[in-house]
């Protein structure tokens, strides 16, 4: 593993299916798989962690990667970073062309430039890797469909009024229709894309949630429901339910600062970096309509 970095870790993050990828300050990407095995004991269980389908991609030829998200679908891998230009996305995909008898994996790059002025302070791909967004620090979202890696469509998102703060996470709702969106004033929107009388599909705002006093730094939803967790740079934990529309749980970490969030499939746990600790979280929802009151979010380690 250390001889794939040839650098240190500048961002990280984690697509639905397990995998991860890391940037690096010399501008590649790594990515990969991590198992963890029982090795079962009179006395114990015992686990150990493996690492499998490690990946590496140069994509900046230098410089640090300090923005990423990545996918990696069965159509294969789809990733986007942005380096020390933050004006700059790098996509990179790969896909499998041919026929029944065979097939061959292509990789495609790309760049995107925003307009000039505009800073990508957040990136979000849907669980396919065919849709891309950027928020920006003026409170603008961009985004771009990849059905075809190597001309990417812009989508057109200059209806939606801009956020009133930078925005700080963005995340992809089941069903790939709906983003989330939160900024640094701790408010956190949602947009959904409906057909439009004309035969046309926009983005319309269509839901906020306000939980959040400080920015917004996850966003992180479930692969099974409505459900999607968000992490305030205060330490305060959140639980929604997109559909009703509710805030069902609510806590705050204390200890240190929350570096990385994961949701489980189910949304019953939730795993926690707080400083150099890894602490699991259980959540407990009885219905949608319940309030926080009735919801528990509580630290089990």
């Amino acid at each position: 593993m250390r001889s794939c970095l040839n650098g240190e870790p500048t961002a990280a993050t984690a697509d639905p299916s397990g995998r991860f990828a890391l940037g690096t300050s010399t501008g590649k990407v790594i990515a990969g798989r991590v198992r963890f095995r029982p090795h079962p004991t009179d006395i114990e269980a015992r686990w150990s962690a493996e690492l499998e389908g490690l990946r590496a991609w140069d994509l900046l030829g230098g410089g640090p990667v300090r923005r990423l998200v990545f996918r990696a679908p069965e159509v294969g891998p789809t990733l986007a970073v942005v380096g020390e230009d933050p004006s700059r996305i790098l996509l990179l995909a790969e896909r499998e062309e041919g026929g029944l008898l065979f097939t061959e994996r292509r990789e495609v790059r790309v760049e995107l430039t925003l307009p000039e002025g505009e800073e990508v302070t957040a990136l979000a791909l849907d669980s396919e890797g065919r849709q891309l967004f950027a928020g920006t620090r003026s409170g603008r979202l961009y985004g771009w469909l990849l059905d075809e890696v190597a001309e990417p469509v812009a989508r057109d998102l200059s209806g939606l009024p801009r956020l009133q703060g930078a925005v700080t996470a963005m995340a992809v709702l089941l069903g790939d229709a709906t983003l989330l969106v939160g900024d640094e004033t701790g408010l956190i929107s949602a947009y959904f894309e409906a057909l439009q009388p004309d035969g046309t599909r926009r983005f319309l705002r269509v839901r906020d949630f306000r939980a959040h006093r400080a920015p917004v730094v996850a966003l992180r939803s479930s692969t099974r429901n409505k459900v999607f967790l968000s992490v305030d740079r205060e330490g305060v934990v959140a639980v929604h339910h997109f559909t009703s529309g509710r805030t069902v749980a609510e806590t705050t970490v204390v200890g240190g600062p929350v570096l990385g969030v994961t949701l489980c499939d189910r949304s019953d746990w939730a795993l926690l970096q707080v400083g150099p600790e890894l602490r699991l979280f259980s959540i407990e929802t009885p219905h949608v309509e319940a309030t926080p009151q009735d919801a528990l979010l509580s630290g089990l380690v």
